[in-house]
Order: structure tokens, then sequence, then C-alpha cells
């Protein structure tokens, strides 16, 4: 390790660590910090003590063939990461980086790394913005990390929100036309003081938060009655629907998922052999108001507020693909005649 080097290196020399310090215009207390791990030396340092012990770098670095390759590099940054463990020193990575200057995964590495702890560090912030642009400069589009532009860009992003730099912030995202910084952009508009539009940002996130929450369920329901665990899906059904009444101003929002979740309810309760004339007569009652007006308009669709949009994964339009979709299942009988009931001849 690095630390055991000094050490060593200062004793084979015979001298001491004020005179080491004396050499390196520094202090004893620094010497004493380096040999014990708990400071590092900065790039000039480190080349000031090759120069004086006649030495490399790497060999002071304590790197062979084998760890200073960037896969090996890459891993200790990766276990670094995994153990909370500030391991790797700046030093380092700018060493290994100064060699390997066009290795695209290498700088996506480094970032991740410095971002676990920046909270620790917030001088790391400014590297990550320097490292990002960096990885700009050399971006790989088929690389190992799956990284994309945006990804990149919205690190940056983060890093200048982090700054408090929330004008930069919003400019930097709206210059990039960066996707999925919405929360960002809420943030930098309430620091801003534009609390209307924090509040329409947020207002689009909840709506779309809602909307995979119900995208989900509707999904894993037909999935639980396909493969008849139909109570299972009778719980999931009831808590959707509660889960939807409970939202404030939803303003019929979810009227086509209410529609279809209580024809799903229909169906479990007439199989059960249970009262369900109740949820019938809404499905006939209700009819021209959840289908008719919603082909009218957008059935493919939920209108947001502010005229957002969200598409719901299980629509009125699918009522009889789900139907065929249930065909080897205990409920297929039932939820056929249910179907021809309600929708036969309209």
């Amino acid at each position: 390790m690095l630390e055991n080097k000094i050490s060593l290196l200062r004793k084979e020399k015979n001298i001491s660590q004020e005179e080491l310090a004396r050499v390196l215009n520094t202090s004893r207390q620094a010497i004493s910090k380096w040999e014990r791990g708990e400071a590092y030396p900065d790039i000039e340092k480190l080349k000031d003590l090759a120069t004086f012990f006649n030495v490399s770098i790497d060999y002071i670095l304590d790197y062979d063939i084998e760890s200073n390759s960037v896969s090996f590099f890459i891993k200790r940054l990766e276990d670094a990461i995994e153990k909370n463990s500030f391991d790797v020193s700046i030093d380092e990575i700018k060493m290994i980086i100064s060699k390997n200057n066009n290795d695209f995964n290498l700088h996506v590495k480094v970032v991740n790394y410095l971002g676990s702890f920046i909270t620790q560090n917030k001088e790391y912030i400014d590297l990550i913005i320097y490292f990002s642009t960096k990885a700009l400069n050399i971006f790989v589009p088929n690389n190992s990390n799956n990284v994309t532009l945006n990804d990149i860009h919205k690190a940056i992003a983060s890093c200048l929100l982090l700054k408090d730099d929330c004008e930069g912030a919003m400019e930097y995202i709206n210059e990039h036309n960066i996707t999925g910084c919405d929360l960002e952009l809420a943030e930098c508009a309430y620091k801003l003081g534009d609390y209307n539009k924090s509040t329409y940002l947020l207002s689009d996130i909840f709506l779309k938060s809602i909307a995979e929450i119900i995208n989900g369920n509707s999904i894993q329901i037909r999935l639980l009655f396909k493969t008849n665990k139909l109570d299972e899906a009778y719980d999931l059904i009831n808590w959707s629907i509660n889960f939807i009444n409970s939202i404030d101003k939803k303003d019929d929002l979810f009227q086509e998922i209410i529609y279809h979740l209580i024809f799903c309810r229909t169906c479990y309760e007439k199989y059960k052999g249970l009262d369900y004339q109740k949820s019938l007569k809404f499905l006939l009652d209700n009819y021209d108001k959840y289908i008719i007006d919603q082909k009218t308009n957008d059935s493919d669709s939920i209108k947001f507020y502010y005229n957002k949009k969200v598409t719901i994964t299980v629509l009125t339009d699918s009522f009889e693909k789900d139907i065929l979709y249930l065909k080897d299942s205990l409920i297929y009988k039932d939820a056929k005649e249910l179907y021809d009931l309600v929708f036969g001849g309209k």
C-alpha cells in the first residue's frame, strides 16, 4: 500500500520524517499521516517523492502489472462502493485516468465511485462534473455499463443542483433536453421561488407514479386470473379501487381503469356465487359515461392535470382480448357471460 511504501523508502534512505518533510516542503505531521494511511500526497508531492527516492510513481503507489490494469482498478472501485469505504484515493484515480484517458467505462466507474461518497465530501462534486464532462467527450454508445448520454448529462445536472446552482442546473437540463429530471427541476423551481412551477412538476410526478402503480396492478390482476389465483386477484382489485378513490381531486382521471377493475371484481363475485348485482348495475349504468365518453376522447390515455397524459396499460378497448386471454382459466365462463351481457350489441 502507499503508506507502507513511503515508510519503507524513508527508512531505507535512513532519514526521519522531519528531514523528508523539509525536502518536500511540507510538515512532519503530513508525512506522519501519509505513513499511517490517514491522508495521501497530492500528485505534485507524489512526483517529488518519486524524484527524491529515484523510483517511479507506480512503485510508490504499489502497482504491479496486474493491479495497474484498468479492469483490476475498476474492480477496486466496485469493491470500495460495495464496502462503503473510500479505499481508492483521488490521486490514484487521477494517475490511472491519466494513463487511460480514452477509456469511457473507467470514467463512468470513477463517477459512480465518487457519487457514492458525495454526501461525505462535497468537494467530490466538481470532480464528478469534471470526469462526467470527459466521459461525454469519449462516449461509447454500446458500452458495458449501459450508460446513455442522458445518464451522464443527468449526473452533471444533479451536481449543479448540489452546488445550489439552480439556474445553472435548469439551464443545463433544458439545453440538453435531459429526461427523467422532473424532480430536479421541481427542486430548482422551489429554491428559486417559482412555487407554481414546482407544484406543477410535483403534481405531474405524483400522477405518473400513481399510473405506474395502477398499470402494474392491472397486469398482475390479469396474470392472477390466468393462473387461477382468484382470491389474490380479488384482494388486489379491491386495494386498487380503494387506492384510486383515496386520491384527492382526481376528477375522474381514472374512471376508465375503475370501470375495468369493477368488471374484474364482478367476474370474481359471479364465479364465487356472491351477490354481484350491485357491481353489475354499476357496469350497466355507467357504460355510456365510462366507455362511450372515453372512446370519443382519448381511449388510450388518461389526462393529467395541466393537460399531461399517461398511458394506462389495461384499456376498455382490450376487454374482448382480456376475455380471450382467460380462455383456459376457471373464471373464463363467467367472464364471457358478463362480457356478453354488458357489451353485447353495443
